[in-house]
């Protein structure tokens, strides 16, 4: 099985895992980097891989996934203050 069709066969419903996939492959060409790019890997790196390359790529996605998260947490605690303060302008009568 090649990693496309590995990708290919993955449950789409864990989006956590779907922005962290990284192909590396023997066979760099435009048509398979093209085909694992569509079905959603996030970098397409080349054997015989530069270890370093790999880390970089792994820490860029842990970093945009944790921001991504904390944004969603700023995101959260702005609707939750945003409710409260509508709750006490109103009087807990829209409750």
């Amino acid at each position: 099985m090649t990693g496309t069709e590995l990708l290919k066969r993955l449950p789409r419903g864990n989006p956590k895992m779907m922005k962290s996939l990284v192909m590396v492959t023997d066979r760099p060409n435009l048509q398979n980097a093209v085909e694992a790019l569509s079905y959603n890997a996030n970098a397409y790196l080349m054997k015989p891989n530069n270890h370093e390359k790999l880390l970089k790529v792994i820490e860029e996605k842990l970093e945009k996934q944790r921001e991504e998260e904390t944004l969603k947490a700023e995101k959260l605690s702005f609707c939750e203050d945003k409710n409260l303060k509508v709750a006490l302008k109103d009087g807990g009568e829209n409750q």
